[in-house]
């Protein structure tokens, strides 16, 4: 969900720490977002709502990282049947659900690339490319 902070925020992010000044939207689990928003630091927002345009791209990006996965994966599989598991399956239901995200704007196009790349991953090590 989104929020606009209210006040200055210092927060720990993967680079270290960083200040957040009022005004600035960022993208919080709710769960997390609670404490702030008691304490006055945060507010919701709604986000804005994405053009047909850019969900058009959206999709197009998507159906392109989807029909190259798959592709890779034919390949390694070469004519044989495609033998799935539980951790391929559970990546699967992942991708799918960052999909939602991205196109409701809640994730990065970048986050479904990295779901791709693990369901891609995981499909080749049940699936090894097989030479004739």
């Amino acid at each position: 969900m989104h929020y606009q902070t209210l006040t200055e925020i210092s927060v720990k992010t993967a680079q270290g720490k960083a200040l957040l000044n009022p005004g600035t939207i960022i993208n919080l689990d709710p769960a997390k977002a609670k404490s702030l928003i008691v304490s006055g630091k945060i507010k919701p927002i709604e986000a804005t709502p994405m053009s047909i345009g850019r969900l058009q791209s959206l999709e197009a990006s998507i159906d392109a990282i989807i029909a190259e996965t798959m592709d890779v994966i034919a390949k390694a599989c070469n004519g044989k049947q495609f033998r799935s598991n539980d951790d391929i399956r559970k990546a699967e239901v992942e991708e799918a659900a960052i999909y939602k995200k991205v196109m409701n704007g809640n994730a990065k196009l970048d986050e479904f690339k990295t779901a791709a790349n693990k369901w891609k991953e995981l499909s080749l090590i049940e699936n090894p490319i097989k030479r004739n």
